[in-house]
């Protein structure tokens, strides 16, 4: 028998974008010559959903 834990729901406040934040991370997340931890993050920030 296989065990799923689920991850409870964060407790902090959906994350909002502007339109000029959507773009920035975009271009971020698209980006070879930025530092690969902020590439990453700003791959996450964009799959996170927004209210």
């Amino acid at each position: 028998m296989k065990v799923v834990i689920m991850a409870r729901k964060s407790e902090r406040p959906a994350l909002v974008l502007t339109r000029e934040q959507r773009i920035t991370l975009q271009e971020l997340a698209a980006s070879r010559v930025a530092p690969a931890r902020e590439v990453e993050r700003a791959k996450v920030m964009l799959v996170t959903p927004a209210l």
